[in-house]
């Protein structure tokens, strides 16, 4: 499984929320890509709304008949931009733990509870 990562955001906070996301990705992505959750799907792809409006409803779809699951999910706006590196990581690992409770209050197996403590693990591994 892969996770990716797109955004609605906020053209001030793009270079920043780009290079967070990147290290976000990749320091997951270098993890998950050896395990099997058994989730039924190939791609994990999340969508943060980080915007200072209201444009962008928060939507979950899962669909195994193409192996994705798709989020948006909002990230406060505010604290993205006004916080450091480290709370910047904190809001997109938050983001992607609420991704996976969505995903378990709809279709709940080990795999979910894996993966999440996985991404706990990873998260707790970054310094500050």
């Amino acid at each position: 499984m892969k996770l990716w990562i797109g955004a609605e955001i906020e053209a001030d906070i793009g270079d920043q929320f780009r290079n967070v996301r990147r290290c976000v990705v990749d320091t997951i992505n270098s993890y998950i890509d050896f395990r099997e959750y058994d989730l039924g799907v190939e791609s994990w792809d999340c969508i943060a709304i980080v915007r200072d409006d209201d444009c962008f409803p928060e939507k979950f779809v899962l669909n195994r008949k193409n192996g994705d699951m798709d989020f948006r999910i909002r990230i406060d706006y505010s604290k993205f931009k006004s916080g450091d590196r480290y709370e910047q990581k904190r809001l997109i690992f938050e983001m992607l733990e609420k991704s996976l409770l969505m995903l378990k209050e709809k279709n709940h197996n080990n795999g979910i509870d894996a993966l999440l403590s996985d991404i706990k693990s990873i998260w707790s591994s970054i310094e500050k």
